[in-house]
């Protein structure tokens, strides 16, 4: 019975870190989409571009944007 609960509590232990990885590579994924998203404005830009710095904005060469 014991060998059991083991393999039962290693094979939980897997499904956990297994959720956690999918969470990380979710939250990677939204932050790939996000920095595609500013890329392709940036792109678009014609005109001044800003960073936000904390609760600051402030304005760029579009060229140090872009690094």
């Amino acid at each position: 019975m014991e060998d059991k609960d083991k393999k039962l509590q290693e094979m939980q232990i897997v499904e956990q870190n297994l959720q956690n990885i999918i969470i990380q590579k979710q939250a990677f994924q939204m932050e790939l989409n996000e920095i595609d998203s500013a890329s392709k404005e940036l792109e678009k830009s014609k005109g001044e571009v800003y960073k936000i710095v904390g609760q600051l904005m402030i304005s760029k060469e579009k060229s140090e944007i872009k690094n």
